[in-house]
């Protein structure tokens, strides 16, 4: 068994550097066929090799031959296969959400590529993933559309944004967080829970919200409205949070807001998931400008709101930003939408269920591929280098981040659209002219094409949006999947609980024979 080592592959760029490969008798023993078997397989794709460099010999990716065998073994019995559809092996679970195959990326039967430079919004798709119908006309959501109503809480009614006055709308300064002073940016003081007396801690003795006055009533915020203003929840954040962990704070704060999360029909969940998603794509700017957040919930779209409170300057910012939220939307059972329809299978409310996607989206093997890429961008710096810095990397047997994807032999679909919009804006911008530079050195040296997050990138770099923008423009389209796949993991009602299979752990040596 050998590391991967030079020589042209698309596996080089779909995997982690540490990824296996094996030997021809090494893999045809795996299978346990003879060699001349081994090399139908390669000849029918199914499964990868790469030339190891200096000889005529070829090196065998392990993942396509562990696969393989799942599917032979599935004669013999399940346990295979199920252990094998757990690393990108056979499907396990019934949706009819997304499809991904030869013929590109189609959400609901409809071509995510055509939806995303169609002039579709980006709520429109949402309401496709949720309900299987696109809608007739375009369906944006502002903020007094999808607060939340008496008949979707089951509670008392409380004010919708539409009866509140311009104050109350407009909530926090809409000033610049570079103007704000310390105490503005920081909002009132705040106590740890830890130095509140018993009686401040536990408040009021449990009067329910049916027994407030509708004075009490109506001076509350509408529930899911964060219980923390935008400063006061700057405060509690170091200064350089990346925006998705901003976010991901902001949800339970969300949450605790609603008491009516808990078990809740699937249309209530939908105007739910209409007003989080809405709340994420203003919120994404807290950390380091929190004075912009209430100018972004008043827009009437989540790209719109985006680029509020990202400040974009170009005109086609919110355009563009749809664009990409829409290719964004959903991609099957992924890392993140497995999370949520885990949690989901649970019976966990739509709050804990995003949570639990969004802690798996941290990961940086699923939503840190775009901070890979903006370091290979950094570290290339102009475009003239693109050619050292990729020959380097490869000699190195470092993965150049941002190309292929095994779900897509001949090319992400995705990526195209993205890169173009990036060239139509801002062509003269240094890091696109870098990512541009670092493309054609893939292309030319035989590699895969670039993948969605390298796109998601390029894009986010033109449109001058801050560090991290292409990571959340990936998290906040996925929303949309999550809720879809969350909806459908209930209306499917049994529980996501596979089974171990038990392997006696090695034996340790005690000493020397």
């Amino acid at each position: 068994m050998v590391r991967r080592s030079g020589g042209r592959s698309q596996s080089r760029f779909d995997h982690p550097p540490e990824e296996e490969l094996l030997r021809a008798e090494e893999a045809a023993a795996l299978l346990g066929v003879k060699r001349a078997t081994l090399y139908t397989y390669v000849s029918r794709g199914l499964v990868r090799c790469v030339p190891e460099k200096g000889t005529k010999e070829n090196r065998y990716l392990r993942a396509d031959v562990e696969r393989l065998k799942t599917r032979h073994d599935a004669r013999a019995g399940h346990a295979a296969v199920a252990s094998g559809a757990l690393r990108w092996g056979e499907p396990v679970i019934d949706s009819s959400v997304s499809r991904v195959g030869e013929e590109g990326l189609a959400y609901r039967g409809h071509d995510a590529v055509a939806l995303a430079t169609g002039g579709r919004l980006f709520e429109d798709v949402a309401e496709l993933l949720w309900t299987g119908h696109l809608p007739p006309v375009p369906t944006p959501w502002p903020l007094s559309g999808v607060l939340p109503t008496a008949s979707e809480q089951a509670g008392p009614p409380s004010r919708g944004a539409s009866s509140l006055s311009p104050a109350e709308r407009a909530g926090p300064s809409s000033r610049e967080a570079s103007s704000l002073s310390p105490a503005e940016r920081s909002g009132p003081p705040l106590r740890a829970t830890s130095s509140l007396s018993p009686a401040e801690r536990s408040g009021p003795p449990s009067r329910g919200a049916s027994s407030l006055s509708a004075a009490e009533r109506a001076s509350s915020p509408p529930r899911g409205t964060p219980s923390l203003s935008p400063a006061a929840l700057a405060a509690l954040l170091p200064r350089g949070t990346p925006p998705l962990s901003a976010l991901s704070a902001l949800v339970p704060l969300l949450a605790a807001s609603d008491e009516g999360r808990f078990a809740a029909p699937p249309e209530q969940d939908k105007a739910r998931a209409r007003r989080i998603i809405r709340h994420l794509g203003a919120w994404v700017c807290v950390a380091q400008a929190p004075g912009r957040v209430s100018r972004a919930l008043k827009e009437d779209t989540v790209a719109a709101s985006l680029a509020t409170a990202w400040d974009a300057k170009l005109k086609r910012a919110p355009e563009l930003i749809n664009r990409a939220l829409i290719l964004s939307a959903d991609h099957e059972l992924n890392t993140s939408t497995f999370a949520a329809r885990v949690t989901a299978s649970s019976g966990a409310d739509l709050y804990a269920c995003m949570g639990a996607a969004l802690a798996a989206l941290s990961g940086h093997r699923h939503g840190g591929s775009c901070d890979r890429v903006e370091a290979l961008l950094t570290e290339v710096g102009r475009p003239e280098r693109a050619a050292q810095v990729v020959h380097g990397r490869l000699r190195r047997g470092e993965a150049v981040t941002g190309f292929g994807h095994r779900l897509y032999p001949h090319g992400d679909p995705r990526t195209p659209p993205l890169v173009e919009a990036a060239l139509s804006v801002r062509p003269e911008s240094l890091r696109v002219r870098i990512a541009r530079a670092v493309i054609d050195t893939m292309r030319d040296a035989g590699h895969p094409p670039p993948a969605l997050d390298l796109g998601l990138v390029m894009l986010a770099d033109a449109l001058g949006l801050p560090s991290g923008a292409a990571t959340v423009l990936f998290g906040l389209g996925r929303t949309a999947g999550w809720v879809a796949h969350i909806l459908e993991q209930r209306e499917q009602g049994h529980l996501l609980r596979p089974r171990a299979r038990y392997v006696d752990p090695l034996p340790t040596r005690s000493g020397s024979p």
